[in-house]
């Protein structure tokens, strides 16, 4: 059974896997390429430094670049705040292609949040509303979200917060829940299930943020994952010496 969430996802009630939505199979190919490739040596270029979390953003929307920065900078922001540090690698696509460091595996401290455009629905057809969906794996660890970028259309108009802004808490939402298995949503704070025009007059001055108890969670989830992924590449490394 799935849950939906008008404003930000749906998500799967067993707590196995979460719904995909519309518009995801777009790129599909180049995630189980990171995905499953998951006992290669990892890229350099991504390699993160000791308890940070990594994030992957996949722009298949054409977004504007230095709207992507700005809105990955404001996620990046709203992480701190709840004592999780990240780095960022943003993987537009130009001309179809990505860059190399964003073909490469998947390790398990890093997430990857999915930009797409929704099709239009049919004449007389009704329209999809949530504005993501979130997918754990197996052993049911968040791996991946995706966001739809149409949704900032339906987001109301606050004086002095950017679409960028916006963008950003969408994304920091969305990592929320990759980031905090069993709890899909809250009363108040970035991770309540439908934002309304408060919430973002909020987010205006920096005040939409994880809560104290999420915060706490999130921080054990990070250093958990960091430890498979320092797991990962002493076995990765001890592989590649024996060749």
């Amino acid at each position: 059974m799935v849950s939906r969430d008008l404003e930000f996802g749906a998500r799967d009630s067993e707590g196995t896997a979460r719904g995909w939505g519309l518009g995801t199979l777009i790129g599909l190919g180049l995630l189980m390429v990171a995905i499953s490739g998951a006992a290669q040596e990892p890229s350099k270029q991504l390699q993160a430094d000791e308890g940070k979390l990594t994030v992957r953003i996949y722009d298949y929307a054409g977004i504007l670049h230095r709207t992507l920065h700005a809105a990955s900078d404001e996620a990046a922001a709203i992480l701190a705040k709840a004592g999780v540090e990240s780095e960022w690698q943003l993987c537009a696509a130009t001309e179809g292609q990505m860059l190399n460091a964003c073909n490469e595996p998947m390790r398990p401290d890093e997430l990857m949040v999915r930009i797409v455009r929704r099709p239009k629905p049919r004449k007389g057809a009704l329209g999809c509303t949530e504005c993501g969906a979130a997918v754990e794996d197996a052993q049911g660890l968040g791996v991946y979200s995706t966001l739809y970028a149409d949704c900032l259309d339906t987001m109301p108009r606050i004086d002095g917060l950017l679409p960028s802004a916006m963008l950003g808490h969408l994304i920091a939402h969305e990592i929320g829940h990759l980031l905090l298995p069993g709890m899909d949503h809250a009363a108040s704070g970035i991770m309540c299930p439908q934002m309304r025009e408060e919430d973002w007059n909020l987010a205006r001055v920096g005040a939409l943020t994880f809560t104290p108890q999420q915060a706490a969670l999130l921080r054990a989830e990070v250093a958990a994952r960091q430890g498979k992924a320092d797991s990962f590449r002493h076995v990765t490394d001890r592989s590649t010496n024996s060749e």
